[in-house]
């Protein structure tokens, strides 16, 4: 076993065969020298992966096509003017960053709703035209 033992930042070292060994983040680490092992230990954990997994959604919003179909890529770094979450968005027109509460996951459910406001908007546009036709047909005031 070691002769030699100290410790760095908490972390236990042992001298053997010419390296210094340690354990580090559950893993068995060595170094050439005790600078070596110091750079290791002080070194920053590497940062995990994203498990963001890509998702159809709708977005409604500023910039977009009605309620326009999206594929949702990636979370973007907070905007410093919305304080929810920001979403990297592709679309027709390319990408771009939107604000989360403006995208709607296209389940079964949001797909009907969608549906059913195309209806809507569909019903809201047949009664502005007749407004427009029947207000074509007041008698405007004519001065004797």
């Amino acid at each position: 076993m070691a002769d030699i033992k100290t410790a760095i930042d908490g972390t236990e070292l042992w001298y053997e065969s010419d390296k210094w060994h340690f354990e580090l983040r559950g893993k068995e680490e060595s170094a050439e020298t005790l600078s070596q092992a110091r750079e290791i230990i002080r070194k920053p954990a590497p940062k995990e992966k994203s498990t963001f997994s890509r998702f159809e959604a709708y977005c409604f919003g500023y910039g977009m096509d009605g309620r326009e179909r999206v594929i949702v890529t990636s979370i973007a770094e907070n905007s410093r003017y919305d304080s929810g979450v920001q979403l990297w968005v592709s679309s027709k027109k390319g990408r771009s960053k939107t604000g989360s509460r403006s995208v709607f996951p296209a389940t079964p459910e949001n797909t009907a709703i969608v549906e059913e406001l195309k209806t809507l908007d569909q019903a809201l546009a047949s009664c502005q035209k007749r407004i427009k036709e029947t207000e074509a047909r007041l008698t405007p005031y004519e001065p004797l």
